[in-house]
């Protein structure tokens, strides 16, 4: 019998093992030093952007059209910490879980290689929230204090559980990622933002290629065993989840920082332009197509 962690997965082309042991070896030739990926400069030039404007919340909000040069600047700078904090808080939740999948062995998937590359995982992680948390505190002073949210844990099987925690990673990969690759590609950005864009993407990119076939693995295993009823409840979990997730990127905090007023009704009328709900469907597509595709 060919074991789960053996076996080719469907739609990915490689086994967990076998991509776990190439990511381990990329991982491995491009490790950079957490400490000294990002030159910090004393503070940032206000010429260029501190966001992208395909990904500024009040685009298309008449409040926008009414700041001045030196407000919109600041709102991108706001909006860049409250998205960097986002990470940070994700990223913390993250390596707490990972870090309880090592070396445990509960099913065939949970390979030695696989938890080492957890351990790659893990560091990488622990280095971006250095990073982001740098740019926060040198620029704005903290970080942006998490909103606690209690997400629903219903009761499941073991690969259930797995395969929520697994899920919750891949839509926070593809739900940063999609911003890491919008402003990394853009030319316009301040080179400080850009070049921790870029740095976060080209890790990113390696835990959701993890990410794509621990899913894929762990779906297989689950319908072989009949859990589609698990299977059903995660998927709603997850869009759970992941509108969590797009709603903090309209923060009230923002607004209210640069001087606009009645900040909370400010973000429902953002959330319903069309600027904001056509930036909603592309960054949601990105995160959801893969999952999708194979029954998420």
């Amino acid at each position: 019998m060919i074991s789960a962690s053996e076996s080719t997965t469907e739609g990915t082309g490689v086994s967990l093992r076998s991509a776990a042991g190439r990511l381990i070896t990329v991982s491995e030739e491009r490790s950079t030093d957490t400490f000294h990926r990002i030159d910090f400069p004393a503070s940032l030039g206000t010429n260029h952007p501190a966001i992208p404007g395909e990904l500024i919340s009040l685009r298309g909000h008449p409040a926008y059209a009414e700041l001045g040069l030196d407000a919109r600047w600041r709102l991108g700078l706001l909006e860049t910490v409250n998205f960097f904090s986002l990470n940070i808080h994700g990223e913390q939740a993250l390596v707490q879980e990972l870090g309880e999948r090592l070396y445990r062995k509960r099913w065939e998937g949970e390979t030695d290689e696989v938890s080492r590359y957890l351990q790659h995982f893990i560091h990488e992680e622990n280095s971006h929230t250095y990073m982001l948390a740098e740019f926060c505190s040198r620029y704005y002073g903290r970080v942006m204090p998490e909103i606690i949210f209690e997400f629903e844990r219903p009761e499941l099987s073991r690969l259930g559980t797995d395969l929520l925690f697994y899920g919750r990673t891949h839509v926070l990969e593809n739900f940063l990622d999609y911003a890491n690759r919008v402003a990394m590609r853009d030319p316009e950005l301040e080179p400080t933002v850009r070049a921790i864009h870029r740095s976060h993407h080209l890790e990113e990119s390696r835990h959701i290629a993890f990410g794509r076939v621990m899913l894929v693995t762990l779906l297989r295993e689950m319908k072989a065993k009949k859990l589609d009823v698990e299977i059903g409840m995660v998927s709603g979990l997850l869009r759970q989840y992941a509108d969590f997730a797009f709603s903090r990127l309209v923060n009230p905090r923002v607004y209210r920082e640069i001087g606009l007023s009645q900040p909370l009704k400010l973000v429902e009328e953002v959330r319903s332009t069309p600027h904001w709900i056509a930036l909603t469907q592309r960054w949601t597509h990105h995160t959801w197509r893969f999952a999708a595709k194979f029954g998420l």
